[in-house]
């Protein structure tokens, strides 16, 4: 008896969209997307997971630059289709994310998400697109924001923006501005303090982020001072 095949459209209105890929796995796709992005603004942009018993040891401290840095903190999310052939591609954020924003943004360090615009883990494509997002304190308003997308980056239906909290799509030299206007300059070591009260913060359920759970942990991108204000 002959296999089903795996790829048979679907009604496309009736299914819930869903991931196929982790949060993890998309930071394969960001990280160096970012990286690329922010060196001619900044100088360098060196990415990393903060571990207070890796980054955050007194060694690497002492390791550090000896200029000021700027830090921005990036989460990454899951591109979501409701079958291979959907023509956009949905990304959700979550409450969490914009609480963390909110404490971020207190202590000098701008908050971002990023998406990378694929409808599989196997695109051929050699250089996938990715869409930016800044995320930003908001209101009172509650629940998860459910945003659409094209592959090319164009805004899908029903997503208008700026919509409450987020700022979007971003390019390059939008991300550089903002990182510029709003992460304060630091040494390696204050930024470092900063990444760890910041986390204390939101796991103690500080400005109504009760949570931190091991999905939604952001990556930091350190930047440079630069040549000269970004135009």
């Amino acid at each position: 008896m002959p296999g089903r095949d795996m790829r048979t459209p679907r009604h496309v209105s009736s299914v819930e969209p869903t991931g196929f890929m982790s949060e993890r796995t998309a930071e394969y796709t960001l990280v160096p997307a970012i990286s690329a992005e922010l060196r001619p603004f900044f100088g360098f942009a060196i990415p990393f997971f903060y571990w207070t018993s890796r980054e955050g040891t007194s060694l690497s401290r002492e390791c550090g630059p000896r200029e000021p840095v700027r830090l921005v903190a990036v989460f990454a999310r899951r591109p979501k289709l409701r079958a291979p052939e959907d023509a956009e591609i949905r990304v959700r954020i979550n409450d969490e994310l914009f609480a963390f924003a909110a404490i971020s943004a207190q202590a000098g360090i701008p908050v971002f998400a990023g998406v990378p615009l694929v409808r599989s883990l196997f695109d051929p494509r050699p250089e996938r697109r990715c869409l930016w997002l800044k995320i930003c304190a908001r209101g009172d308003v509650a629940g998860p924001t459910e945003l659409c997308f094209t592959p090319d980056g164009g805004i899908g239906k029903g997503t208008l923006l700026p919509t409450s909290g987020l700022r979007g799509p971003l390019a390059a030299a939008d991300i550089a501005r903002f990182s510029e206007r709003e992460a304060h300059p630091r040494s390696w070591g204050d930024g470092l303090d900063a990444i760890r009260q910041v986390r204390a913060q939101a796991r103690d359920g500080g400005g109504g982020a009760v949570w931190f759970g091991a999905g939604y942990r952001p990556f930091h991108v350190a930047l440079g001072m630069g040549v000269g204000p970004v135009g």
